[in-house]
């Protein structure tokens, strides 16, 4: 093998570990907590309908990014083929949903360091120590660009698969298969939101595009494997979580609903070997803090190409200041934001910019404007109304769920 072809395989593999390390993050804190109370079987089933959805909305996307040269983000896309409103819905909730997720995910690692810190050295330690040090630890490597955020990321997804391994072998007897048996489908709808934003990774499309050199048969490769890992890696995190919490009770999924705290506040408690605990915690801390960083990568591009700021010098510390100090002090200042935060990010953020938008875009592109693409994802008009209607729907749900209309707790 040349060593091209071992730079493309390379350059693949760090792309799809990238592409599921960025869905990585709020599955391993929320997903558990918000499907907790339907069970087991209704929540793989929406874990599967979710994958399908998005892996389908990600072609959509794909194929409008091949029609556009290299650098292009959401914004100029959006300008391109929804002109001026499609320019301001696309940037408006592009910004609602990146800055939501990153606060949910430094508000979520700060509360796990902080929690590994007091079992450690026995102290309590304020609310912004924990996302300080999160954010100090990780967050300068956006500066230095893909390639070093795809080093960290391989090091960071490496630790789940090896803490995970762990915490199954070690505290896979705490199992309870009853607790596994628990079905209530009218529970099924409260996860929807969250478990669409779990897949995401829509953000870095363009990114990789430039970075797989606008590889087709590569990019397709990594909107399948980059969602198929996570989604094997959810439902082995749900069989371990939802086998030990109880829905009711103390340190149940209940209980955490109401406080809005992650699923490691409750298998602290539960779980009472010290080494399956700490494995626990490295488990979602490295999950989440690979979701963290595809987030900010994406966002890092976005800001460049919005704000037509370039990436270099200055430019980088400018683009560093404007996606880190918003999130910083709003996780803060609500440190109970976690859930809510993904929730809404997810239901009206998500939905807009990565099914809705990429739907419409395409549409236009392939009906109206009559634009080329070196790739056509499959599905004509029939599939595109579909995806429209499933948004929509999605929209419907958390509408439904924050009214009281259908049960959230």
């Amino acid at each position: 093998m040349d060593t091209t072809s071992k730079s493309n395989m390379t350059a693949f593999f760090e792309a799809v570990l990238l592409a599921a390390g960025t869905c990585l993050g709020a599955g391993m804190l929320a997903l558990p907590i918000l499907t907790g109370l339907a069970g087991f079987w209704p929540a793989c089933l929406i874990y599967f309908l979710s994958w399908s959805v998005i892996t389908y909305a990600s072609f959509l996307l794909l194929e409008v990014n091949l029609a556009m040269k290299d650098g292009v983000n959401l914004v100029s896309m959006a300008k391109s083929t929804l002109s001026k409103p499609g320019e301001i819905i696309a940037f408006a909730t592009y910004i609602f949903l990146f800055y939501g997720v990153s606060i949910a995910y430094l508000s979520g690692s700060g509360s796990i360091i902080n929690d590994l810190l007091g079992s450690l050295f026995h102290i309590t330690l304020p609310n912004w120590v924990g996302i300080f040090i999160s954010l100090s630890l990780f967050g300068p490597s956006i500066y230095f660009g893909a390639r070093t955020v795809a080093n960290v990321n391989m090091i960071l997804v490496i630790g789940i698969g090896v803490s995970y391994l762990l915490l199954i072998t070690l505290g896979g007897h705490l199992v309870e298969p009853s607790k596994l048996q628990h079905v209530d489908w009218s529970y099924a709808w409260m996860g929807i939101p969250v478990i669409v934003t779990s897949f995401t990774f829509q953000n870095v499309i363009p990114t990789l595009t430039t970075y797989l050199k606008r590889d087709v048969t590569r990019l397709k490769g990594v909107i399948i494997l980059g969602g198929l890992l996570p989604l094997c890696i959810y439902i082995l995190w749900q069989w371990f979580v939802l086998g030990i919490v109880p829905t009711s009770g103390a340190n149940s999924f209940t209980q955490l609903i109401h406080q809005g705290l992650p699923i490691s506040h409750a298998l602290k408690n539960l779980l009472k070997s010290p080494s399956v605990v700490t494995f626990s915690q490295i488990f979602a801390f490295c999950a989440i803090i690979t979701s963290f960083l595809g987030v900010i990568l994406g966002l890092f591009d976005f800001m460049a190409d919005g704000f037509k700021i370039k990436k270099s010098g200055r430019g980088k510390l400018l683009l560093c200041a404007i996606i880190f100090i918003p999130p910083f002090f709003f996780s803060i200042a609500f440190p109970g934001i976690f859930l809510s935060a993904l929730n809404y990010a997810g239901s009206f953020g998500c939905v807009t910019l990565f099914v809705l938008l990429p739907a419409l875009m395409v549409w236009r592109k392939r009906y109206h404007l009559k634009q080329n693409s070196s790739y056509q994802a499959p599905g004509g008009k029939l599939a595109l109304i579909a995806i429209i209607l499933l948004g929509f729907s999605i929209f419907a749900v958390q509408i439904c769920l924050t009214s009281g209309i259908l049960k959230s707790s």
